[in-house]
């Protein structure tokens, strides 16, 4: 039987926990859902560096959008989880 993933959450510890599935060779689908339009990236630097000016957006996202295609993570963005399913394993978004 193969297992699937879905992670609701676009956020840091959501990216971290695809990343760590498949570098311990996990063949499941992933699957991030975030509500926010772009990549996963890191809050911490978005308040202190990037709103100064220091940083530029992009070196605030954990990983390329080819790091997630090449890596079989989908990436479900602008989208918002209303509700789980668990009898019937979906969500409605």
């Amino acid at each position: 039987m193969k297992n699937n993933v879905v992670i609701i959450g676009g956020g840091h510890s959501g990216c971290m926990a695809s990343i760590f599935l498949r570098k311990n060779k996990f063949h499941g689908s992933i699957t991030i859902i975030g509500k926010e339009d772009h990549l996963p990236y890191q809050r911490p630097e978005l308040s202190k560096k990037f709103l100064s000016g220091k940083i530029i957006q992009k070196s605030l996202y954990i990983k390329s959008y080819d790091f997630f295609m090449k890596n079989n993570i989908n990436l479900k963005l602008n989208q918002e989880v209303a509700e789980v399913k668990h009898s019937k394993k979906s969500l409605v978004l």
